[in-house]
């Protein structure tokens, strides 16, 4: 029986983006663990109210949607309003889609980690190595997958500036800010 999938952090406005940012979870030694199928929301509530005291991989995100490397608070809560966030366990193709695809509709995916990259289901849409794309079930549409190395905010910075069709980030200006 596969493992149940977590329940993604939504953006009040995610709906300006439609930006999916897509992680594995992993312990520190490398082993997966079963953890509350509710730990992206937990993750992106503590990044907003302790940034400081955040885990590595939660900055690393935040400071790629900001591209700051200290980005105040109030500009967190705007940029994580403006994505969704989740971890991927590893599931059949069928269960990607219901499960993550079809409930959020993302536009685009930033798939990171090259780990959790390899082990991506099967594409529909094979554009490069880097980039692949998922059909929407009801129309047909296609979620555009970008894999990004981990880590490195300011690669990821850049990667989300690509994914949203905008000029790459400029010092101060935030990446999903809806400019």
């Amino acid at each position: 029986m596969a493992q149940e999938s977590f329940r993604p952090w939504v953006g009040e406005h995610y709906d300006e983006t439609k930006l999916l940012l897509l992680g594995a979870w992993w312990d520190e030694n490398n082993q997966r663990r079963n953890p509350s199928l509710d730990l992206p929301k937990k993750m992106v509530k503590e990044v907003l109210n302790d940034f400081a005291s955040s885990n590595r991989f939660m900055k690393m995100l935040s400071r790629g949607l900001v591209g700051e490397e200290e980005p105040s608070k109030e500009l967190l809560r705007r940029v994580w309003h403006r994505v969704a966030f989740t971890y991927y366990v590893g599931e059949t193709k069928s269960d990607f889609c219901s499960n993550i695809l079809n409930k959020l509709r993302p536009w685009r995916i930033i798939v990171i980690g090259r780990t959790l990259w390899s082990k991506m289901p099967n594409a529909d849409v094979y554009m490069t190595d880097d980039v692949q794309g998922y059909l929407f079930d009801e129309d047909r549409s296609v979620a555009v997958c970008l894999a990004h190395p981990y880590p490195g905010w300011a690669r990821l910075a850049d990667t989300i500036h690509f994914a949203l069709g905008r000029e790459l980030p400029r010092s101060g200006r935030c990446p999903v800010d809806g400019e």
